[in-house]
């Protein structure tokens, strides 16, 4: 079947997909592309990169972040969908022209045909073309029940990143927020539940409450891609005691501070924390109610 053009939502189209770099809507929108053209796509990363013009560097980057956009086997609703309206609607075209010619066929003066006249006739029971096309708010309703299956809207994808965010633990060097809430967007995508990275997360910094404050926390983003949620979520046993966080001046903070040896990597990490006024979380390890103040 010949699809000369393709219908594209742009409203849709931009806000599920305003977490793409340039390359990779480009990417993307080939890979639609075909799949409209030919009814589908391959799933071998070779014949794909090549579709969307990549080198097969490019497209192992960008694979999962497009990917996250179809399931497993690169089939996506959103065009099966329209492939199989644009069938309906030519199908009920093909029909509505067969029957007109029968209809000239029978009827001498070969002008008024039975479908011209159904169109007007109600009362016949034989669909037209103008039943056969859905309405403006049927087409609404279909379009709506398709974007909400299992993917949350991107209001909803933000707000959650700015729970994840807040828990993040800080560390040593950059941690860009922007590339952080793209790997959060794609991850969401996939179909992981933005609770359960929360929970990951928090069981994360239970595990590696002593790396905090350093270069051995990776980027937000990196934990993202190696999705590391799910190692902590895996991790064997109870977690570790939560490591709990103390801010700069307190009593409980100057009591640990003055415990600790002059020299010790704790006592440096202290002395950050006053210099840039973020909390310090103190290690598992630490007895914390020795340094509370109602044991001073």
């Amino acid at each position: 079947m010949s699809r000369p053009w393709m219908p594209l939502y742009v409203g849709d189209y931009i806000a599920d997909t305003a977490h793409l770099s340039t390359a990779e809507h480009g990417a993307y929108l080939l890979l639609m592309m075909h799949y409209w053209a030919k009814g589908k796509l391959p799933t071998e990363d070779a014949q794909l990169a090549r579709i969307a013009r990549m080198t097969t560097k490019e497209w192992a980057n960008a694979r999962s972040v497009i990917g996250a956009f179809f399931s497993a086997d690169w089939k996506h609703g959103r065009i099966e969908f329209e492939l199989t309206e644009a069938e309906r609607i030519s199908a009920a075209g093909r029909a509505g022209g067969v029957a007109s010619g029968e209809a000239r066929r029978k009827k001498p003066n070969g002008r008024s045909t039975v479908v011209e006249q159904s169109l007007n006739d109600h009362g016949n029971d034989s669909p037209t073309i103008r039943e056969a096309l859905p309405s403006p708010s049927q087409l609404q309703e279909k379009k709506e029940s398709i974007l909400a299956v299992g993917r949350p809207t991107r209001p909803e994808i933000e707000k959650s990143f700015l729970v994840f965010w807040e828990k993040y633990p800080r560390r040593e060097g950059d941690n860009p927020r922007k590339s952080a809430l793209k790997a959060f967007t794609s991850a969401v995508h996939a179909g992981n539940d933005p609770a359960t990275i929360s929970a990951g997360l928090e069981k994360w910094i239970a595990l590696n409450a002593s790396k905090v404050g350093t270069s051995f926390v990776p980027q937000a983003v990196k934990w993202l891609h190696d999705e590391r949620w799910k190692d902590a979520l895996a991790a064997s046993g109870p977690a570790k005691t939560v490591a709990r966080s103390i801010m700069p001046g307190s009593p409980e903070f100057e009591k640990l501070y003055a415990s600790l040896p002059n020299n010790s990597f704790q006592r440096s990490l202290m002395t950050r924390s006053e210099d840039t006024g973020q909390p310090y979380f103190v290690p598992p390890e630490y007895d914390a109610t020795a340094f509370s103040p109602e044991s001073q």
